[in-house]
Protein backbone atom coordinates (compact mmCIF):
# COMPACT_ATOMS: atom_id res chain seq x y z
CA UNK A 1 0.00 0.00 0.00
CA UNK A 2 1.22 3.49 -0.84
CA UNK A 3 2.30 5.78 1.95
CA UNK A 4 1.21 9.40 1.86
CA UNK A 5 4.67 10.27 0.55
CA UNK A 6 4.06 8.12 -2.51
CA UNK A 7 0.40 9.01 -3.01
CA UNK A 8 0.53 12.77 -2.37
CA UNK A 9 2.60 15.54 -3.92
CA UNK A 10 3.12 18.53 -1.60
CA UNK A 11 3.16 21.98 -3.14
CA UNK A 12 6.71 23.36 -3.59
CA UNK A 13 6.28 26.00 -0.88
CA UNK A 14 5.37 23.27 1.61
CA UNK A 15 8.46 21.22 0.82
CA UNK A 16 10.78 24.20 1.00
CA UNK A 17 9.24 25.59 4.17
CA UNK A 18 8.17 28.80 2.43
CA UNK A 19 4.55 28.36 3.47
CA UNK A 20 4.52 30.84 6.33
CA UNK A 21 1.85 31.44 8.94
CA UNK A 22 1.38 35.03 7.87
CA UNK A 23 0.42 33.86 4.38
CA UNK A 24 -2.72 32.36 5.92
CA UNK A 25 -3.63 35.61 7.69
CA UNK A 26 -6.00 36.95 5.07
CA UNK A 27 -6.25 40.75 5.08
CA UNK A 28 -8.87 42.43 2.92
CA UNK A 29 -7.27 45.80 3.64
CA UNK A 30 -3.89 44.70 2.26
CA UNK A 31 -5.51 43.25 -0.85
CA UNK A 32 -7.38 46.50 -1.48
CA UNK A 33 -4.19 48.50 -1.00
CA UNK A 34 -2.15 46.17 -3.22
CA UNK A 35 0.29 45.19 -0.47
CA UNK A 36 -0.81 41.58 0.16
CA UNK A 37 1.35 38.53 -0.58
CA UNK A 38 0.69 36.97 -3.99
CA UNK A 39 -1.23 34.09 -2.39
CA UNK A 40 -3.99 36.66 -1.67
CA UNK A 41 -3.07 39.67 -3.77
CA UNK A 42 -2.71 38.00 -7.16
CA UNK A 43 -6.02 36.73 -8.54
CA UNK A 44 -4.65 33.76 -10.47
CA UNK A 45 -2.49 32.60 -7.55
CA UNK A 46 -5.41 33.07 -5.18
CA UNK A 47 -7.82 30.88 -7.13
CA UNK A 48 -5.15 28.27 -7.90
CA UNK A 49 -4.68 27.81 -4.15
CA UNK A 50 -8.36 28.02 -3.23
CA UNK A 51 -10.79 25.13 -2.91
CA UNK A 52 -14.23 25.93 -4.32
CA UNK A 53 -16.40 25.54 -1.22
CA UNK A 54 -20.18 25.62 -1.56
CA UNK A 55 -20.20 28.86 0.42
CA UNK A 56 -17.75 30.60 -1.91
CA UNK A 57 -19.61 29.45 -5.02
CA UNK A 58 -22.93 30.60 -3.54
CA UNK A 59 -21.44 33.98 -2.65
CA UNK A 60 -20.07 34.53 -6.15
CA UNK A 61 -23.31 33.39 -7.75
CA UNK A 62 -25.54 35.61 -5.60
CA UNK A 63 -23.34 38.71 -5.69
CA UNK A 64 -22.36 38.60 -9.36
CA UNK A 65 -25.89 37.68 -10.41
CA UNK A 66 -27.13 40.97 -8.98
CA UNK A 67 -24.13 43.11 -9.93
CA UNK A 68 -24.31 41.91 -13.53
CA UNK A 69 -28.05 42.59 -13.65
CA UNK A 70 -28.65 39.13 -15.10
CA UNK A 71 -30.30 37.61 -12.03
CA UNK A 72 -32.80 40.07 -10.63
CA UNK A 73 -33.80 37.73 -7.79
CA UNK A 74 -30.25 37.57 -6.37
CA UNK A 75 -29.72 38.87 -2.84
CA UNK A 76 -28.81 42.52 -2.32
CA UNK A 77 -27.50 41.90 1.21
CA UNK A 78 -25.35 38.88 2.08
CA UNK A 79 -24.13 37.99 5.54
CA UNK A 80 -21.16 35.64 5.90
CA UNK A 81 -21.41 34.00 9.27
CA UNK A 82 -19.27 31.40 11.00
CA UNK A 83 -16.82 31.11 13.87
CA UNK A 84 -13.77 33.38 14.08
CA UNK A 85 -11.41 32.63 11.18
CA UNK A 86 -13.93 30.47 9.32
CA UNK A 87 -13.08 31.63 5.80
CA UNK A 88 -15.15 34.82 5.75
CA UNK A 89 -12.32 37.17 4.74
CA UNK A 90 -11.02 34.62 2.22
CA UNK A 91 -14.40 34.62 0.47
CA UNK A 92 -14.54 38.42 0.40
CA UNK A 93 -11.13 38.50 -1.26
CA UNK A 94 -12.30 36.00 -3.87
CA UNK A 95 -15.35 38.13 -4.65
CA UNK A 96 -13.18 41.25 -4.86
CA UNK A 97 -10.81 39.65 -7.39
CA UNK A 98 -13.67 38.58 -9.64
CA UNK A 99 -15.28 42.02 -9.47
CA UNK A 100 -12.00 43.64 -10.51
CA UNK A 101 -12.82 42.14 -13.91
CA UNK A 102 -10.97 40.94 -16.97
CA UNK A 103 -10.23 37.50 -15.47
CA UNK A 104 -9.79 34.60 -17.84
CA UNK A 105 -12.74 32.24 -17.40
CA UNK A 106 -10.25 29.39 -16.95
CA UNK A 107 -8.93 31.01 -13.76
CA UNK A 108 -12.33 30.81 -12.06
CA UNK A 109 -13.60 27.65 -13.70
CA UNK A 110 -15.59 25.72 -11.13
CA UNK A 111 -16.13 28.87 -9.05
CA UNK A 112 -18.54 30.96 -11.13
CA UNK A 113 -20.40 30.72 -14.43
CA UNK A 114 -19.23 32.61 -17.51
CA UNK A 115 -22.61 34.27 -17.93
CA UNK A 116 -22.19 36.46 -14.84
CA UNK A 117 -18.41 36.90 -14.92
CA UNK A 118 -17.63 40.65 -15.27
CA UNK A 119 -16.00 41.49 -18.60
CA UNK A 120 -14.62 44.73 -17.22
CA UNK A 121 -13.81 46.00 -13.73
CA UNK A 122 -16.64 47.08 -11.46
CA UNK A 123 -15.83 50.72 -10.72
CA UNK A 124 -17.79 51.10 -7.51
CA UNK A 125 -16.00 48.87 -4.99
CA UNK A 126 -15.29 49.57 -1.34
CA UNK A 127 -14.05 47.35 1.45
CA UNK A 128 -13.91 48.21 5.15
CA UNK A 129 -12.28 46.09 7.86
CA UNK A 130 -13.44 46.95 11.39
CA UNK A 131 -10.10 46.63 13.23
CA UNK A 132 -8.34 48.66 10.52
CA UNK A 133 -10.70 51.60 10.95
CA UNK A 134 -9.45 53.58 13.92
CA UNK A 135 -12.20 54.81 16.22
CA UNK A 136 -10.12 57.50 17.92
CA UNK A 137 -7.60 58.47 15.24
CA UNK A 138 -9.56 57.48 12.14
CA UNK A 139 -7.94 56.58 8.82
CA UNK A 140 -5.44 59.08 7.42
CA UNK A 141 -5.66 59.38 3.63
CA UNK A 142 -3.31 62.35 3.46
CA UNK A 143 -5.84 64.77 2.04
CA UNK A 144 -8.68 63.54 4.25
CA UNK A 145 -9.02 61.72 7.58
CA UNK A 146 -12.13 59.58 8.00
CA UNK A 147 -13.53 58.70 11.44
CA UNK A 148 -16.44 56.33 10.78
CA UNK A 149 -17.40 53.46 8.53
CA UNK A 150 -19.58 55.76 6.45
CA UNK A 151 -16.83 58.33 6.07
CA UNK A 152 -14.41 55.63 4.93
CA UNK A 153 -16.99 54.11 2.58
CA UNK A 154 -17.64 57.44 0.86
CA UNK A 155 -13.93 58.20 0.48
CA UNK A 156 -13.16 54.79 -1.01
CA UNK A 157 -16.01 54.98 -3.52
CA UNK A 158 -14.80 58.37 -4.77
CA UNK A 159 -11.10 57.52 -4.67
CA UNK A 160 -11.43 54.35 -6.73
CA UNK A 161 -12.49 56.22 -9.85
CA UNK A 162 -11.31 59.76 -9.15
CA UNK A 163 -8.14 59.36 -7.13
CA UNK A 164 -7.45 61.70 -4.21
CA UNK A 165 -9.64 64.47 -5.61
CA UNK A 166 -12.49 62.04 -6.18
CA UNK A 167 -12.13 60.67 -2.67
CA UNK A 168 -12.20 64.15 -1.13
CA UNK A 169 -15.23 65.19 -3.18
CA UNK A 170 -17.11 62.04 -2.18
CA UNK A 171 -16.19 62.50 1.47
CA UNK A 172 -17.68 65.99 1.46
CA UNK A 173 -21.10 64.37 1.07
CA UNK A 174 -20.76 62.77 4.51
CA UNK A 175 -18.24 65.05 6.22
CA UNK A 176 -20.74 66.48 8.70
CA UNK A 177 -22.06 63.02 9.59
CA UNK A 178 -18.54 61.61 9.82
CA UNK A 179 -17.17 64.35 12.05
CA UNK A 180 -20.30 64.26 14.22
CA UNK A 181 -20.26 60.44 14.34
CA UNK A 182 -23.95 60.35 13.39
CA UNK A 183 -25.26 57.86 10.84
CA UNK A 184 -26.21 59.45 7.49
CA UNK A 185 -29.33 58.78 5.44
CA UNK A 186 -29.29 56.85 2.15
CA UNK A 187 -28.80 60.06 0.13
CA UNK A 188 -24.98 59.97 -0.06
CA UNK A 189 -25.07 56.47 -1.51
CA UNK A 190 -27.79 57.42 -3.96
CA UNK A 191 -25.50 60.16 -5.25
CA UNK A 192 -22.27 58.13 -5.21
CA UNK A 193 -23.65 54.86 -6.56
CA UNK A 194 -27.18 55.28 -7.89
CA UNK A 195 -28.07 52.29 -10.08
CA UNK A 196 -24.51 51.54 -11.15
CA UNK A 197 -22.97 48.12 -10.38
CA UNK A 198 -21.42 48.30 -6.90
CA UNK A 199 -19.84 46.03 -4.30
CA UNK A 200 -19.58 47.07 -0.66
CA UNK A 201 -17.77 44.79 1.81
CA UNK A 202 -17.61 45.19 5.59
CA UNK A 203 -15.44 42.69 7.43
CA UNK A 204 -15.15 42.05 11.19
CA UNK A 205 -17.73 44.63 12.20
CA UNK A 206 -18.12 43.01 15.63
CA UNK A 207 -14.65 44.08 16.75
CA UNK A 208 -15.31 47.62 15.57
CA UNK A 209 -18.57 47.75 17.52
CA UNK A 210 -16.82 46.72 20.73
CA UNK A 211 -14.35 49.59 20.49
CA UNK A 212 -16.87 52.15 19.26
CA UNK A 213 -19.28 51.36 22.11
CA UNK A 214 -17.04 53.49 24.33
CA UNK A 215 -17.54 56.62 22.21
CA UNK A 216 -20.51 58.71 23.29
CA UNK A 217 -22.61 60.41 20.60
CA UNK A 218 -25.24 62.46 22.34
CA UNK A 219 -27.44 60.01 24.24
CA UNK A 220 -26.21 57.12 22.11
CA UNK A 221 -22.83 55.59 21.24
CA UNK A 222 -20.85 55.31 18.04
CA UNK A 223 -21.63 51.57 18.08
CA UNK A 224 -25.36 52.30 18.03
CA UNK A 225 -24.89 54.85 15.26
CA UNK A 226 -22.89 52.25 13.31
CA UNK A 227 -25.69 49.70 13.56
CA UNK A 228 -28.12 52.39 12.39
CA UNK A 229 -25.80 53.09 9.45
CA UNK A 230 -25.75 49.40 8.56
CA UNK A 231 -29.55 49.26 8.54
CA UNK A 232 -29.69 52.33 6.30
CA UNK A 233 -27.06 50.86 3.96
CA UNK A 234 -29.09 47.66 3.68
CA UNK A 235 -32.13 49.71 2.73
CA UNK A 236 -30.20 51.47 0.00
CA UNK A 237 -28.78 48.19 -1.36
CA UNK A 238 -32.21 46.55 -1.52
CA UNK A 239 -33.71 49.50 -3.34
CA UNK A 240 -30.92 49.82 -5.90
CA UNK A 241 -30.80 47.53 -8.90
CA UNK A 242 -27.16 46.41 -8.92
CA UNK A 243 -25.63 47.09 -5.51
CA UNK A 244 -24.53 44.24 -3.26
CA UNK A 245 -23.58 44.61 0.40
CA UNK A 246 -21.60 41.74 1.93
CA UNK A 247 -20.69 41.82 5.60
CA UNK A 248 -19.33 39.31 8.08
CA UNK A 249 -20.36 38.30 11.58
CA UNK A 250 -18.83 35.84 14.02
CA UNK A 251 -20.85 33.20 15.86
CA UNK A 252 -22.42 34.22 19.17
CA UNK A 253 -19.96 32.11 21.14
CA UNK A 254 -16.86 33.50 19.45
CA UNK A 255 -14.78 36.59 20.03
CA UNK A 256 -16.97 39.69 19.69
CA UNK A 257 -20.04 37.46 19.69
CA UNK A 258 -21.90 39.92 21.92
CA UNK A 259 -21.39 42.69 19.39
CA UNK A 260 -22.43 40.41 16.53
CA UNK A 261 -25.63 39.64 18.45
CA UNK A 262 -26.25 43.38 18.64
CA UNK A 263 -26.47 43.47 14.85
CA UNK A 264 -28.67 40.36 14.75
CA UNK A 265 -31.07 41.88 17.29
CA UNK A 266 -31.32 45.07 15.23
CA UNK A 267 -32.11 42.99 12.16
CA UNK A 268 -34.73 40.98 14.02
CA UNK A 269 -36.40 44.15 15.33
CA UNK A 270 -36.27 45.94 12.00
CA UNK A 271 -39.50 46.31 10.08
CA UNK A 272 -37.47 46.87 6.94
CA UNK A 273 -37.95 44.22 4.27
CA UNK A 274 -34.30 44.65 3.27
CA UNK A 275 -33.07 43.77 6.77
CA UNK A 276 -35.32 40.75 7.09
CA UNK A 277 -34.59 39.33 3.64
CA UNK A 278 -30.79 39.21 3.76
CA UNK A 279 -29.10 36.03 2.55
CA UNK A 280 -26.95 34.23 5.15
CA UNK A 281 -24.07 32.01 3.98
CA UNK A 282 -21.53 29.81 5.74
CA UNK A 283 -18.17 30.29 3.93
CA UNK A 284 -16.71 26.87 4.80
CA UNK A 285 -18.77 23.92 5.99
CA UNK A 286 -17.23 21.58 8.55
CA UNK A 287 -17.24 18.67 6.08
CA UNK A 288 -15.19 20.76 3.61
CA UNK A 289 -12.23 21.48 5.89
CA UNK A 290 -10.21 18.45 4.77
CA UNK A 291 -10.61 19.40 1.11
CA UNK A 292 -9.63 23.02 1.83
CA UNK A 293 -6.45 22.05 3.69
CA UNK A 294 -5.53 19.30 1.24
CA UNK A 295 -5.95 21.59 -1.77
CA UNK A 296 -3.73 24.24 -0.17
CA UNK A 297 -0.95 21.84 0.85
CA UNK A 298 -0.89 19.25 -1.94
CA UNK A 299 -0.79 19.72 -5.70
CA UNK A 300 -1.88 16.10 -6.28
CA UNK A 301 -3.59 13.42 -4.17
CA UNK A 302 -4.12 9.83 -5.34
CA UNK A 303 -7.82 9.11 -4.74
CA UNK A 304 -7.34 5.38 -5.30
CA UNK A 305 -4.85 5.38 -2.47
CA UNK A 306 -7.48 7.06 -0.30
CA UNK A 307 -9.88 4.20 -0.90
CA UNK A 308 -7.16 1.64 -0.21
CA UNK A 309 -6.21 3.32 3.07
CA UNK A 310 -9.85 3.49 4.16
CA UNK A 311 -10.30 -0.23 3.42
CA UNK A 312 -7.13 -1.01 5.36
CA UNK A 313 -8.37 0.91 8.40
CA UNK A 314 -11.75 -0.85 8.19
CA UNK A 315 -10.05 -4.25 8.05
CA UNK A 316 -7.83 -3.35 11.01
CA UNK A 317 -10.73 -2.15 13.12
CA UNK A 318 -12.63 -5.32 12.28
CA UNK A 319 -9.75 -7.44 13.54
CA UNK A 320 -9.53 -5.40 16.73
CA UNK A 321 -13.23 -5.88 17.41
CA UNK A 322 -12.91 -9.64 16.86
CA UNK A 323 -10.19 -9.64 19.52
CA UNK A 324 -12.50 -7.78 21.92
CA UNK A 325 -10.41 -4.61 21.80
CA UNK A 326 -12.38 -1.66 23.17
CA UNK A 327 -12.68 0.89 20.35
CA UNK A 328 -14.70 4.10 20.09
CA UNK A 329 -18.11 3.24 18.66
CA UNK A 330 -17.62 5.52 15.63
CA UNK A 331 -14.58 3.51 14.52
CA UNK A 332 -16.73 0.44 13.93
CA UNK A 333 -19.36 2.18 11.79
CA UNK A 334 -19.20 1.85 8.00
CA UNK A 335 -19.51 5.63 7.66
CA UNK A 336 -16.17 6.03 9.41
CA UNK A 337 -14.41 4.33 6.51
CA UNK A 338 -16.08 6.82 4.18
CA UNK A 339 -14.83 9.67 6.39
CA UNK A 340 -11.26 8.36 6.19
CA UNK A 341 -11.43 8.24 2.39
CA UNK A 342 -12.98 11.72 2.18
CA UNK A 343 -10.50 13.35 4.56
CA UNK A 344 -7.42 11.65 3.05
CA UNK A 345 -4.51 12.28 3.39
CA UNK A 346 -5.57 13.56 6.81
CA UNK A 347 -7.03 11.29 9.44
CA UNK A 348 -10.50 12.45 10.56
CA UNK A 349 -9.42 12.54 14.21
CA UNK A 350 -6.58 14.95 13.42
CA UNK A 351 -8.96 17.38 11.73
CA UNK A 352 -11.44 17.09 14.59
CA UNK A 353 -8.68 17.84 17.10
CA UNK A 354 -7.36 20.83 15.18
CA UNK A 355 -10.77 22.25 14.37
CA UNK A 356 -12.52 21.82 17.71
CA UNK A 357 -9.92 21.36 20.39
CA UNK A 358 -6.77 23.35 19.58
CA UNK A 359 -8.27 26.21 17.59
CA UNK A 360 -8.76 28.50 20.57
CA UNK A 361 -5.28 27.86 22.02
CA UNK A 362 -2.69 30.06 20.29
CA UNK A 363 0.09 27.80 21.60
CA UNK A 364 -1.16 24.72 19.75
CA UNK A 365 -1.24 24.04 16.04
CA UNK A 366 0.05 21.68 13.43
CA UNK A 367 3.10 22.49 11.35
CA UNK A 368 2.39 21.45 7.71
CA UNK A 369 6.07 21.04 6.88
CA UNK A 370 6.17 17.99 9.13
CA UNK A 371 3.66 16.26 6.86
CA UNK A 372 5.88 16.59 3.82
CA UNK A 373 8.69 14.33 4.99
CA UNK A 374 8.64 10.60 5.81
CA UNK A 375 8.58 9.58 9.43
CA UNK A 376 9.89 6.34 10.90
CA UNK A 377 6.71 4.44 10.11
CA UNK A 378 5.90 5.96 6.69
CA UNK A 379 2.23 6.53 7.60
CA UNK A 380 -0.70 5.93 5.27
CA UNK A 381 -2.53 9.00 6.63
CA UNK A 382 -1.57 12.14 8.50
CA UNK A 383 -2.67 11.63 12.08
CA UNK A 384 -1.76 13.22 15.37
CA UNK A 385 1.36 11.06 15.62
CA UNK A 386 2.75 12.53 12.38
CA UNK A 387 2.17 16.18 13.12
CA UNK A 388 3.99 18.21 15.75
CA UNK A 389 1.91 20.46 17.96
CA UNK A 390 3.91 23.65 17.88
CA UNK A 391 3.39 27.39 18.39
CA UNK A 392 2.72 27.86 14.68
CA UNK A 393 -0.80 28.32 13.34
CA UNK A 394 -0.31 27.24 9.73
CA UNK A 395 -2.72 24.32 9.44
CA UNK A 396 -5.33 26.07 11.52
CA UNK A 397 -5.16 29.03 9.18
CA UNK A 398 -5.12 26.72 6.17
CA UNK A 399 -8.35 25.10 7.25
CA UNK A 400 -10.06 28.46 7.27
CA UNK A 401 -10.29 28.17 11.04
Amino acid sequence: MKTIFDACTPRPEVLTGELKEQQFAASLTKVLRGTADAVYGDAETFFANTYATKGLMSLLGEALGRISGKRADSASVIRLETNFGGGKTHNLIGLYHVCCGDLDAKVVKGFVGKDILPSRPIEKIAGIVGPDTGVADGVDHGDVRTYTLWGELAYQLGHRTGGAKGGTAAYELVRKSDEGRTAPSTQPWEKLIGDEPALIMIDEIGQYLRVSSGVRVGKTTLAEQTVAFLMSLMKFASESRRTVLVYTLADSGDAFGKESDQVREALAESKSVSARSEHVLTPTAEDEISAVVSHRMFSAVDKKAAQAVAASYAEYFGRMVSQNVDLPSRATRSEYSDDIAKDYPFHPELLTTLNRKTFDDPQLSANPRRTAHPGADDPQAVGGQAVGLLPDRSVLRGSGR
